[in-house]
């Protein structure tokens, strides 16, 4: 029919077309493009940029699609087309060599198709060193190419990529008898990696035959690297599904880290669902951690999770509660699982797994803490938490009272000044005087450390990237070889940094008109600040950050405590300076100076 209408068709005699649906993304192999007796496929909206869809085609056996010929180039942009899109990338680029074009598997193919017709648009490739990546583009509809930038200014911010096979019948999600990897991205220099796994890692037999008040190793490693994936959209799809959660849900991972439609308070998280051998379902909840939204010192706007993560007023203000931009978000995803889950969380044949990194740990710890609160058996969560700041304040002994929260486990690396923080470093300034003995995070708290035996704990910021945990937990850590607070507390911990905090009643911020000179007690110059630029005098390993919030300014001087901070260019009287530091032999913060009225 033309109207698209629907008929009662006659007999089915085995010769009529029809259509196939699959509720999952192994059906690929099943409508794949074969040409040539290679197989090629369209994905979208699976990689923020085109070096992470590189590895994404190249996790699942193939690469981003080489062109030889014309023949190969119409059949190719056929297939974009049938796929439902206009505009695609594929294995072409000038990244690492301005104007000398590659293909990404040194093919030895010389074939080339820019757009060199004027009457159809420009002439390309015409981007320079903005624009690195070959592309089908909507505007040329002969199938000639553009030089794009993977999104960004691409139209619609369009990522379409095509994959590659040398073969046919490709299988992007293969379980190799039981064996497995997943991959994740570093946070630190954005390197790709992968985690290979046998058969022992089975997490169907931890949710049906564990304990979740009991610290399981293995499914501690297997979660660390899926809140690591967390970061990278890709990463996480590949990993859901070689782990068998065909049935998933991504919500707010959004092209821009300050995109508008990433509400105040957000956070960007995964639910994931399977049928297990016994008839339950286990559902798999990831939070990512804070993403973007944080350049040069400053917050870019209320949409970012650094934003969300410095919101702590509330509870500083009244002396107790939860950290606001935590609470905020964990109850957006509680919304969201609810209605997931058909409004029952209580549902007895239904497991929980809940993880996350920095701000994601966070915000699992209060979700957890929730679901408990609701009624949710704390045999049915199982709640690991890497690298988790501090989520609440002044709960004194409701942290985990008696037991109620024993299935949480929240993993810290000693020296990692995030996993004893509430929030981010920073937050603890406000008030001044012992906040972080105040602050605390739901259930069992543990912190691994490469050699215990070590007098002090040096606490050096590198070690929050969520890589090092994956690494910590690759060893097989048993939380034996853990301590908890109380043995943390034994620890001398090395006085290496301050933190000054300008305070004012202008109208005008701080850092605009914030001048500093930056010494050691000798008067040796160590840096200077000029507005929101940093000057360095030093090569010693010492790390000056600026963050302006509202009326408020730090100056974060890690890697050296003994410093003195003079200050000039500040035109309001009605300012306060107040100095923090970490004392040697406490695990917690104290004001140790504070000045008001400064001319």
């Amino acid at each position: 029919s033309q109207d698209q209408t629907w008929n009662d068709g006659g007999d089915f005699d085995g010769t009529n077309t029809f259509i196939c649906e699959w509720d999952y993304e192994d059906a690929l192999s099943a409508s794949v493009k074969e040409f040539g007796g290679h197989s090629y496929y369209v994905f979208s909206g699976d990689c923020y940029t085109w070096e992470e869809a590189k590895r994404f085609c190249e996790n699942r056996g193939g690469y981003l699609a080489v062109i030889n010929n014309q023949k190969e180039n119409d059949e190719l942009y056929k297939l974009m087309l049938d796929f439902g899109y206009e505009s695609a990338y594929f294995g072409y680029t000038d990244k690492e060599d301005e104007s000398h074009w590659k293909w990404v598997s040194n093919d030895q193919s010389t074939y080339e198709n820019f757009n060199k017709a004027e009457e159809l648009g420009d002439v390309e490739p015409n981007g320079d060193t903005s624009e690195n990546y070959a592309m089908f583009y909507y505007k040329y509809k002969n199938g000639a190419w553009n030089d794009g930038d993977f999104g960004f200014y691409t139209v619609n911010s369009g990522k379409a990529f095509i994959c590659e096979w040398d073969y046919t019948n490709p299988t992007p999600y293969n379980l190799n008898d039981g064996n497995y990897t997943l991959h994740y991205t570093t946070n630190l220099g954005r390197e790709h990696r992968s985690v290979d796994f046998d058969r022992t890692y089975d997490i169907d037999n931890i949710a049906t035959e564990r304990f979740t008040k009991n610290y399981q190793t293995d499914l501690a490693y297997i979660l660390s690297v899926m809140a690591s994936s967390a970061y990278t959209q890709g990463d996480l799809v590949y990993n859901l599904i070689t782990l068998g959660f065909n049935d998933y849900s991504l919500f707010n991972y959004y092209d821009n880290p300050v995109d508008e439609r990433y509400e105040e308070d957000s956070c960007a998280f995964s639910i994931a669902k399977k049928e297990l051998s016994n008839n339950s379902t286990l559902v798999l909840i990831t939070i990512r951690g804070s993403y973007g939204g944080f350049e040069n010192g400053n917050l870019l706007n209320e949409h970012s999770d650094w934003y969300s993560n410095l919101t702590i007023w509330f509870p500083e203000l009244v002396g107790f509660g939860s950290h606001q931009g935590f609470d905020a978000a964990k109850d957006k995803v509680f919304e969201q699982l609810k209605e997931e889950l058909g409004g029952d969380l209580l549902k007895s044949n239904v497991k929980y797994m809940i993880t996350g990194h920095s701000r994601g740990a966070g915000i699992a710890n209060l979700l957890t803490k929730e679901m408990r609160d609701e009624g949710v058996s704390v045999y049915d969560i199982f709640n690991y938490n890497f690298a988790c700041p501090d989520v609440a304040k002044r709960n004194f002994l409701r942290w985990n009272f008696k037991g109620k929260y024993d299935n949480i486990f929240n993993i810290g690396i000693a020296g990692d000044p995030v996993s004893i923080l509430p929030g981010v470093p920073g937050d603890i300034i406000s008030l001044g005087g012992h906040l972080i003995a105040q602050w605390g995070k739901y259930g069992n708290s543990y912190w691994f450390s490469d050699n215990w035996a070590e007098e002090y704990i040096t606490y050096d910021t590198d070690l929050h990237a969520s890589e090092n945990y994956v690494r910590m937990l690759s060893n097989q850590k048993d939380i034996g070889n853990a301590k908890n607070w109380t043995q943390m507390q034994g620890k001398k911990v090395r006085n290496v940094g301050v933190d000054v905090i300008v305070k004012t009643t202008s109208a005008i911020p701080v850092l605009s008109g914030l001048n500093a000179t930056i010494t050691d007690t000798n008067g040796t110059p160590i840096a200077k600040i000029n507005g929101n630029e940093i000057e360095y005098y030093t090569t010693d390993n010492i790390e000056i950050n600026l963050n302006e919030y509202e009326d408020q300014t730090s100056i974060s001087v890690n890697g050296k405590s003994d410093v003195i901070v003079e200050f000039s260019g500040i035109d309001d009287t009605n300012i306060e300076i107040l100095v923090v530091s970490t004392s040697e032999n406490q695990n917690k913060s104290e004001t140790i100076a504070y000045f008001e009225a400064v001319p």
